[in-house]
């Protein structure tokens, strides 16, 4: 078996290469780039604006794929989508306002860079870098996509569980300065989202007889109130945010949800709570409970199942170990502050 592992390597590769040559020679033509062209610049223009989304995007110009052939359609789509979640960067360098909740991040450190004179810099770095992200990921996908996925259909609920947990105190642990803070943050918006029917036995939850927030708190009106009303906006933003936030579904209910989530938003930056660990806690926090809850209902309401499987364990730990690393941090780096 060992003897024809080299020749295994061998042929799979020579599968990728040839299915990526016949791939690129399909996409690469005048047409196909045209099309390409134009969904990633609509894609971004889609995305810079607050509360319009890459799906958006893609659920506007379907009825356009219709009389298009196969390729030209799903080139025209992922252009859109990659361009989506590229644009949102822009309003989240040079307004501090995420155009998706995966722009998040880069309010960390593009606003700054903008507030302190250089938005060309910042703006270019994040397209730039937004660019060898995709391609990376997409060749990372197709190495690695057949192996993740028959590790993958053998992870239950236990570690879905773990593995979201360590994402979500990742995040909080790298946004801010106070891990107790950023923490407090991300619970706020994990209780804002178990609002509406429960995912497991859809009980109803908080919803004070309000029809809106049957499915839950809507993520768009939640993430521009929580970014954008809360900064000094020109009147202009302000107004493309209700609009968008109304769009979505089409409610006014959404867009007092705006103005509930700005003045939420407001007071959190005022006592140093930082936002993007609200946002997080809201955007995951229904894969934390749903698989939290399976978990319990597989083991009898035992959590001992969570220590007992392998990889949920080494999560678990590993998350441990941050929280407990982060805080000896801090608290190193206020001993040295006072002794200074």
């Amino acid at each position: 078996m060992a003897e024809n592992m080299p020749k295994r390597i061998e042929g799979f590769c020579w599968r990728i290469v040839s299915g990526l040559a016949a791939g690129f020679a399909m996409l690469l033509t005048p047409k196909l780039i045209a099309f390409m062209f134009v969904g990633v610049v609509v894609g971004i223009i889609f995305g810079a604006i607050p509360g319009l989304s890459a799906t958006m995007a893609i659920v506007l110009f379907l009825p356009v794929t219709f009389n298009m052939t196969v390729y030209e359609a799903f080139a025209m789509l992922v252009a859109l989508y990659i361009g989506g979640v590229s644009g949102g960067l822009v309003s989240a360098i040079l307004t501090n306002i995420p155009g998706s909740a995966m722009s998040i991040a880069t309010t960390y450190d593009g606003n700054p860079m903008a507030n302190s004179g250089h938005a060309q810099r910042a703006l270019g770095i994040g397209i730039v870098f937004s660019f060898f992200g995709t391609v990376l990921s997409v060749l990372i996908m197709i190495v690695a996509a057949p192996s993740l996925a028959s590790v993958a259909v053998k992870l239950g609920s236990y570690e879905f569980f773990s593995l979201t947990l360590f994402a979500v105190v990742l995040i909080a642990s790298v946004s801010g300065k106070d891990i107790f803070k950023s923490l407090a943050s991300l619970f706020l918006g994990l209780a804002f989202c178990m609002i509406g029917i429960a995912p497991v036995d859809g009980a109803f939850r908080y919803t004070f007889g309000i029809t809106g927030l049957l499915q839950g708190v809507p993520l768009t009106p939640a993430v521009i109130g929580m970014f954008a009303t809360s900064e000094i906006l020109y009147p202009v933003v302000l107004t493309i945010c209700v609009v968008a936030s109304f769009a979505e579904n089409r409610q006014m209910f959404d867009v007092w949800l705006l103005l509930v989530f700005g003045i939420l938003g407001f007071i959190m930056s005022k006592f140093g709570l930082p936002r993007a660990c609200f946002v997080m806690g809201l955007v995951l926090g229904a894969n934390v409970e749903t698989n939290l809850r399976r978990a319990l209902q597989l083991s009898q309401g035992s959590f001992t199942s969570f220590f007992t499987r392998p990889v949920s364990c080494i999560l678990l730990i590993i998350t441990f170990a941050i929280v407990v690393r982060t805080i000896w941090t801090q608290v190193k780096s206020a001993k040295a502050a006072k002794e200074g």
